[in-house]
């Protein structure tokens, strides 16, 4: 008898359990009904692309890219090394894809479409950039830097550094700011770059 009211004992718990963990689904967001329209479901991404291209000549351009096709597998991406001129104004645009669809998926586009609620931050170590300044922007009012296109400014010292790429999500009523640490991680990425 004390062996069957332990076993409805442990099975009671178990149940208490199980109903605790349910999520509430008049409360909690799915994917299909997303709180915010930047809320949307994550995106495969298998290429970033990089297109440089020189202020002073625009029929002279240079694409580097990150390669990773599999995605948020096991495998490290790769990525080309930057190679730019110094003293060099150039002007860039940011290219994102899913390769596992075909034609290949441009993920940078439902970013665009979503700029309200996504920022790109950069920044370098190494003594290669001076400065990076973003010029395009969302259509909230004051508009605020988007960063699919930007410009880059190199030094005059040959330098050797890594240029790393932040996109930072908002969502959940996460309001966009300026600081790289807010909002949610989507993209992460360092490209070796070198100036002469």
């Amino acid at each position: 008898m004390k062996q069957t009211q332990y076993i409805i004992f442990i099975l009671t718990i178990f149940a208490i359990t199980l109903s605790g963990c349910k999520k509430n689904k008049a409360s909690d967001p799915t994917p299909e009904q997303p709180v915010n329209p930047g809320a949307g479901d994550e995106e495969n991404i298998t290429r970033i692309q990089l297109q440089f291209i020189d202020s002073a000549d625009a029929t002279l351009s240079k694409t580097f890219s990150l390669i990773d096709p599999d995605g948020q597998g096991k495998k490290p991406p790769v990525a080309d090394t930057i190679k730019l001129s110094v003293s060099k104004t150039y002007l860039v645009k940011l290219t994102i894809y899913d390769d596992t669809k075909t034609p290949a998926a441009i993920v940078s586009d439902e970013v665009r479409n979503e700029g309200n609620f996504h920022r790109f931050h950069y920044s370098f170590k190494g003594s290669a950039v001076v400065f990076a300044s973003i010029t395009d922007y969302d259509s909230r009012i004051p508009a605020q830097p988007l960063g699919l296109q930007f410009k880059l400014k190199l030094g005059n010292q040959a330098g050797y550094g890594l240029f790393n790429i932040n996109l930072r999500h908002f969502s959940n009523g996460i309001e966009k700011t300026g600081n790289p640490t807010d909002g949610e991680q989507d993209i992460l990425i360092d490209f070796p770059m070198m100036a002469n």
